[in-house]
């Protein structure tokens, strides 16, 4: 399913749309790809249009937009971005988000943000997973910032972490701690440090 090429001009769109509901639900749109049985499954790749050639330098490739439903009463459509359990003797997939490189400018930004709200601003969470085996160690979080890498002058990237503001009544709190130990245990280390220097 493919629109056709132009010389002089735009490409012709593909639309899919299901219709609408007066009593019940919107019509639901499900792409799937087959099963593997001796290989890989199959893949779903969506790819946005490039721009080539220099005519406009001010051009940007095309972008890919997921936005879930709207409601007039209620809550808005969930995004829900999941891999499948791992089988027996496999790991679960990556999600990975990563920007492009970019050989002038700066590279591209990784952006969470929730929506403003009249009553509480909506929360960003971050979670990895637990073990029950033995000898076993949940997941780790790690946060770094980009490394300068032999160019005379520059700096690494920075990290910030800042507590809201209130224009009429208190700042937001930052909270760093460790669980308690458990029966055969200690509580774990909060550990601040800065790099050594040659100078």
């Amino acid at each position: 399913l493919s629109s056709g090429s132009s010389s002089n001009g735009n490409t012709g769109s593909i639309f899919l749309r299901s219709g609408d509901a007066t009593v019940g639900s919107g019509g639901s749109i499900s792409i799937s790809v087959g099963n593997g049985d001796s290989s890989e499954g199959g893949k779903i790749s969506l790819l946005a249009g490039d721009i080539h050639g220099d005519s406009d330098a001010s051009m940007s490739g095309g972008a890919i937009s997921l936005k879930t439903g709207y409601s007039t009463k209620s809550s808005s459509g969930g995004l829900y971005l999941k891999t499948s359990n791992a089988g027996s003797d496999g790991v679960s997939g990556i999600i990975h988000l990563q920007s492009g490189t970019a050989s002038t400018g700066a590279s591209g930004k990784i952006i969470l943000f929730t929506g403003n709200s009249k009553i509480k601003g909506g929360e960003i969470n971050l979670f990895v997973g637990e073990t029950d085996k033995a000898q076993g160690v949940g997941g780790d979080i790690r946060s770094r910032a980009g490394n300068s890498v032999n160019v005379e002058g520059a700096t690494g990237g920075s990290i910030e972490l800042k507590a809201g503001e209130s224009k009429k009544s208190s700042s937001g709190t930052i909270q760093l701690l460790t669980p308690n130990s458990g029966t055969a245990g200690i509580s774990g280390a909060i550990n601040i440090s800065t790099g050594v220097s040659s100078l």
